[in-house]
């Protein structure tokens, strides 16, 4: 098979133009006219064409050496080839490029003569990085290295494409390899990049690739099915990495114009692979203006974060966090926002993760701090009300192991009580040195600073770093919950009743709607943090809303308040309510589903129709549900009462919670059930006329069992309930309770009375099995009166089970008893 002449010059074009350096052909002759130069050495000049590089140098070998080279040059040349025509002669000397830089170059040529051109000269240039570029190869992997691809890219791009389809930049990164060297050895390693070398060469074939340095690599391709291509080299080099885990990236950059430096290509595919650095869920990004814009913020950051500082270019941002049960200013975050004079707003998200990369994030954070003591001060010595800020530290923070150090000097500088100041941190602090930076968390909360986890949840180890960290309170992001589904509720759920369970209070942040805020106050979280309440604001702002929405501003009592609510199951199976009792007003803080299906049974549509009950003057249930909160706060312990409702009976429990240092203000937890007695109409009317007539005639009636030595409450609407909250053992011991509430001077009458012989002599001989004394006894307003004191034998119960019961006595009603001792008068008048 022959090749035609045609074939031969294409080859011969394109061998030229492909060769690692300058090919020049031109005439032996006084004139030394050019005839030929291959793209690279027109590259080298700084010229788009042949043309280009004949005007540059005058179509002449004269005109492409510096005029002061020439002479010298010329000498050499004719020097070293007069030896004879198969000697090659080496010169080196400067040339002058089209923008008129001067560079040296390295010559090898060689005399001959062509057929009808004559005798010519064939001469091989090297630039002054030539002879290192040819050498440039990886050892390990056999690539090209950095500098000989981007030379050999520079070339390739320069030489105009024999078909339509653009070229593409791509960079690979594999993230972690590190680690990988680590567990298997450098040997290992070498054998991985090797591998990876080979599985790029397959999937790139006629492409240019190079390993820049440790897992960076590089590739010059075509545009056409690159995505393709990338996701088998991807999948083939995610085959290898074993049990490490690791993350390969791809960027890409559309070469859009030939002339791009070839440097700059990469740099832009880098910085789309960069963008996608901690994406789990991406292996390829393409390059984009809001990438590279992103990327130049960064860049600018890093560089003018001590001048933001100086001219107060970052400013502190405040976003109010809530506390869901009573609606008060709890606390505040303290969040760092960069008004740039050249680019405007800048987000955390624009400049945090470039700080941290750069080991400059601890300036910003101290900066946030002091600006944040600076308030405090400020607003303290001008008599200005002032909440608990929160700030963060990041990981970075705690590497130089004096964070806690530096804290506390800014603190104590400002004279900021340490309560005020409350630490938020991030699980990914204790990626590394976990033991050095426990000690740091403990020296904070020994010295009296809350520590916050943020973002609970949002990371893999959360509950580890519970296990093994000691934290005030958790930060549960909505974001990761941003479904709201059914599942994301429990999950969430299970979190807030967890942490009670371990004493850390809750926080949940991020909520942005009303459905959102009812469910996380429902499921007892404490506090709010959202759009919903206020976005990040200036202090300014801060003071304006909450003059607006009316927000009590919480100081340290009133967190010591609420804070033991904290504990409480919200989403227990019993009906349960918050109840605080506020200078004697009753209301509700909060009622769950089963305590107001309670309500509603007793004839109270809402927490709220009760509350307009329990605070009315004329309501005979109110004055004994106050007298049963002011038991249980005197007790303090869990108490009971029974009282009829709209044909219904109820039966309320409660305890005691916390009481506000220096008022009248009291939280109770209370739970409500309806215990009414299933009967027959006519039964059941007969049932409740009898027990409504007991409860409100009737200050106590307990039932009393000889047998078992127990004695159990049915009415106890007076002091005694504090002694019979529920059923007991040992009667002597509630007889001797009970002589506490007898006037002193009715006692011994009393014990008389009491005497178990005494009270079987009376029994037996009142044909109805009664008993009965009067003596003035404590009320539940605190006074003494005159009362009567029954005692009932149950029937069929060999005198083993009776009633005891309490009612006030007419003596005690002024509108019968003065009229009564007038008539007692006047008779004993008439009869002297």
């Amino acid at each position: 098979m022959k090749t035609d002449a045609s074939t031969y010059e294409s080859i011969l074009q394109h061998t030229m133009d492909g060769m690692p350096g300058g090919i020049l052909v031109y005439r032996a002759d006084e004139k030394e006219e050019i005839l030929y130069a291959n793209s690279w050495l027109i590259h080298i000049f700084g010229c788009h064409d042949m043309d280009d590089f004949m005007a540059v140098t005058g179509g002449s070998f004269k005109g492409l050496v510096h005029p002061d080279d020439v002479e010298k040059v010329e000498k050499d040349i004719k020097r070293q080839i007069s030896s004879g025509t198969d000697v090659f002669d080496y010169v080196n000397y400067r040339i002058v490029t089209k923008d008129k830089t001067v560079k040296t170059m390295e010559e090898f040529g060689h005399r001959l003569t062509l057929p009808k051109i004559g005798p010519v000269f064939y001469v091989f240039f090297l630039d002054s990085n030539a002879k290192y570029v040819l050498h440039d190869i990886d050892g390990i992997t056999g690539l090209p290295g950095q500098t000989r691809f981007l030379k050999e890219a520079s070339l390739l791009l320069s030489v105009p494409s024999q078909n339509e389809d653009r070229k593409v930049m791509l960079y690979m990164n594999i993230h972690n390899f590190r680690m990988y060297n680590l567990l298997y050895s450098s040997q290992r390693g070498n054998e991985f990049l090797t591998e990876t070398a080979h599985i790029l060469k397959t999937a790139f074939p006629n492409s240019l690739i190079s390993r820049f340095s440790d897992d960076h690599f590089a590739i010059l391709t075509d545009k056409a099915g690159v995505e393709e291509r990338i996701d088998k080299a991807y999948r083939e080099i995610m085959a290898l990495r074993e049990d490490v885990d690791l993350a390969v990236k791809f960027g890409l950059y559309v070469m859009a114009d030939d002339s791009l430096k070839p440097e700059i290509a990469c740099d832009l595919a880098k910085t789309a692979a960069d963008s996608i650095r901690d994406n789990y869920q991406l292996h390829l990004q393409g390059y984009t203006e809001k990438i590279g814009k992103k990327a130049f913020i960064k860049s600018y950051v890093m560089d003018h974060l001590q001048e933001a500082m100086d001219k107060k270019y970052i400013q502190i941002y405040l976003q109010p966090v809530i506390r869901s049960i009573s609606g008060s200013l709890s606390s505040a975050e303290a969040l760092s926002r960069w008004v740039d004079p050249v680019y405007g707003l800048l987000s955390p998200a624009d400049f945090i993760p470039a700080l941290e990369e750069s080991r400059q994030i601890q300036k910003l954070d101290l900066y946030v701090l002091e600006e944040i003591c600076r308030i405090y001060r400020k607003r303290m010595d001008a008599g200005l009300p002032v909440i608990p800020i929160s700030f963060n530290l990041s990981r970075i923070d705690f590497y130089s192991g004096s964070i806690f150090e530096e804290v506390d000097a800014i603190v104590r500088k400002y004279r900021v009580p340490h309560h005020m100041i409350h630490v938020e941190i991030t699980e990914s602090v204790f990626v590394k040195d976990g033991v050095s930076i426990s000690t740091q968390i403990n020296k904070f909360r020994d010295a009296g600073y809350e520590m916050w986890m943020d973002d609970f949840g949002s990371g893999y180890s959360s509950l580890n770093v519970l296990k093994d960290y000691h934290f005030d309170e958790i930060k549960i992001d909505m974001a990761f919950l941003s479904s709201f589904t059914k599942k994301a509720k429990d999950i969430i759920k299970s979190t807030v009743r967890m942490a009670k369970d371990i004493g850390i209070h809750t926080l949940v942040e991020g909520v942005e709607t009303e459905e959102q805020m009812l469910f996380i106050r429902s499921i007892g979280c404490e506090k709010i943090q959202g759009w919903y309440y206020g976005k990040p604001m200036l202090l300014s702002e801060l003071e304006d809303c909450i003059r607006e929405k009316g927000w009590l501003v919480e100081d340290r009592a009133l967190k010591n308040y609420y804070n033991p609510v904290g504990n409480i199951d919200f989403l227990t199976d019993e009906s349960m309510a918050l109840v605080e009792w506020n200078k004697g007003k009753i209301s509700y803080l909060f009622a769950n589903h089963k305590f107001r299906k309670a309500l509603a049974s007793g004839g109270a549509a809402s927490p709220a129709h009760s509350e307009e009950e329990l605070n009315s003057p004329s309501s005979s249930l109110a004055r004994n549900i106050h007298a049963f909160l002011k038991n249980l706060l005197a007790s303090g312990g869990s108490q009971t009462i029974t009282y009829p409702k709209n044909n219904r009976y109820m039966h309320l429990a409660g305890r005691h919670i916390s009481t506000l240092a220096g008022e009248d203000r009291h939280l109770f937890q209370v739970h409500l059930s309806n215990i009414t007695i299933s009967l027959e109409k006519q039964e059941s009317d007969n049932l409740d006329g009898i027990l409504r007539n007991l409860y409100y005639l009737y200050q106590n009636i307990t039932v009393l069992d000889l047998k078992e030595d127990s004695a159990s409450p049915i009415i106890s609407n007076t002091p005694f309930r504090k002694y019979l909250p529920a059923k007991r053992k040992g009667l002597r011991r509630l007889y001797s309770d009970y002589e506490t509430q007898i006037y002193p001077d009715d006692l011994p009458r009393y014990r008389r009375f009491m005497a178990q012989s005494h009270i079987y002599r009376l029994l037996r001989r009142d044909p109805y099995g009664t008993a009965t004394s009067v003596f003035r006894t404590l009320g539940g307003n605190g006074k003494y009166q005159w009362s009567v004191h029954t005692i009932i034998t149950v029937p069929n119960t060999g005198f083993r089970t009776f009633l005891y019961t309490v009612k006030l006595s007419f003596m005690s009603y002024k509108d019968f008893r003065e009229p009564m001792l007038e008539l007692c008068r006047e008779w004993m008048e008439k009869e002297m």
